[in-house]
């Protein structure tokens, strides 16, 4: 399932760049001015993240308490709320979790890729791997016992503390790391057992690389500086994740062998992407004319 969602305009954003209804999105400026694209469900500037879950993610976190593992991934450029709906869709889907079996049991990690590299944002000591054998599966997270989604906001709050952060020119607080929260869920079923997991991604923000340039002020006048190399390559390493999970979902689209193994991201992502498994992307969009492009 395919889900855009706007968020609402900022004073940076310039004109409003958008028009939507349910389904369609319409530009509304630029040189594709009029061209709609359809989509599973698109939710508009005054959609809240509740609304945005109910019709993108709880058929996704119902399969849980059956056995059935899924994944939830926010995509889009930097500053178009990714980690804002994330978070509430984490905390909303702990909520449903509970809410609809009182004896689940739930255990949560918190992992990142940064630079091709898996660590464990609850505990840096810890060695995150996957293994295919004998099923694929992601082994040495550190795993905490979740009570309550009160507990669970604690546990991401923890991790997003430890997570790779820095400034571009569409963000003074960019994400440059892809991050992931794994909910094992537990449960009896009229004595039969279920275990699946669930995955919600914060992708890191999709750019351009001139993007990761970030604007000085000298003698008055603004003028453009290039960021640090380090940001500069962390933007091509993003997009190359990136890109390798778009094939791989297009793969499956297709109904082609996937390449997991061609990024860390993606090889992450397998256990909760394949098989049975559900999944809902969620499309974020910032709604000015000035990021019309990206």
């Amino acid at each position: 399932l395919v889900c855009v969602r706007v968020r609402p305009q900022g004073g940076a954003d310039g004109e409003l760049g958008w028009t939507v209804d349910d389904e369609t999105i319409t530009q509304a400026a630029g040189k594709h001015e009029g061209e709609r694209y359809t989509f599973d469900s698109v939710c508009g500037t005054q959609v809240h993240t509740e609304q945005v879950y109910e019709r993108s993610c709880r058929e996704v976190v119902g399969g849980l308490l059956v056995g059935r593992s899924g994944t939830i991934v926010a995509y889009g450029q930097t500053a178009s709320g990714k980690t804002h709906t994330t978070q509430g869709v984490m905390r909303l889907a702990c909520e449903q979790v509970f809410d609809e079996n009182d004896g689940v049991r739930v255990w949560a990690s918190y992992l990142e890729v940064y630079d091709e590299k898996l660590t464990d944002l609850l505990d840096g000591r810890s060695s995150v791997q996957v293994k295919d054998k004998p099923v694929v599966r992601v082994t040495g997270a550190h795993e905490v016992r979740v009570a309550s989604p009160n507990a669970l906001d604690a546990i991401v709050s923890r991790g997003e503390r430890n997570r790779k952060r820095g400034a571009t020119r569409l963000n003074a607080k960019s994400s440059r790391s892809h991050a992931a929260l794994r909910l094992r869920v537990e449960t009896d079923v009229r004595g039969v057992r279920f275990e699946a997991t669930l995955c919600v991604v914060d992708l890191a923000g999709s750019e351009r690389p001139q993007k990761t340039r970030k604007r000085d002020s000298q003698n008055g006048q603004r003028a453009w500086v290039s960021a640090p190399e380090t940001r500069f390559n962390e933007g091509v390493g993003i997009n190359k994740s990136l890109s390798a999970l778009s094939h791989v979902l297009r793969q499956m689209g297709d109904r082609l062998k996937p390449s997991f193994r061609n990024s860390t991201l993606t090889r992450l992502l397998q256990p909760t992407l394949q098989g049975r498994a559900k999944l809902a992307l969620i499309c974020c969009v910032a709604p000015g004319t000035i990021q019309l492009e990206e």
